[in-house]
């Protein structure tokens, strides 16, 4: 049995055929060892300590890498909920992110409403997209404290 390697390195992709060349060929189709890997690489919020009652921005990086990723990724979705005591949640917001070369990043803004004072439990989630080897790093969870007004 013949294999037949194709290699394409502006795309970065590789296909192996089995059976390529002989009479009768395999049906079998390409295998790609290349995939997206989008992880969420920074949260940030702006101001850096919220004031109760006052509007603030909350960003999300998302980028396409962390050592496994090795190829372009799809358009997706990151959505934003907060984590409630009884263990549900409430969603806040979705944002739309591009298709993402290798290395490249985006930043998912969103808008947060006035809120009361308090600490809260905030959890970024970016959909996973087709042939992601690591699905762990796609969600970021962490508490957010907002400050009393008239402390900021």
């Amino acid at each position: 049995m013949n294999v037949c390697m194709l290699f394409f390195a502006g795309s970065l992709s590789l296909s192996v055929l089995v059976g390529c060349g002989e009479s009768g060929a395999s049906d079998t189709p390409p295998v790609s060892p290349f995939h997206p890997d989008l992880r969420i690489s920074s949260v940030t919020s702006d101001p850096a300590t919220p004031v109760a009652g006052h509007a603030f921005q909350m960003t999300a990086v998302i980028t396409n890498d962390n050592g496994v990723g090795t190829a372009d990724s799809p358009a997706t979705t990151i959505t934003l909920k907060q984590a409630l005591p009884d263990s549900s949640t409430v969603m806040l917001g979705t944002v739309a992110v591009p298709s993402l070369r290798l290395l490249e990043t985006f930043s998912a803004v969103f808008a947060m409403p006035a809120s009361s004072a308090g600490i809260y439990t905030l959890q970024f989630t970016v959909a996973p997209v087709s042939g992601e080897p690591n699905l762990i790093n796609n969600t970021s969870t962490g508490n957010l404290t907002i400050a009393p007004a008239g402390s900021g």
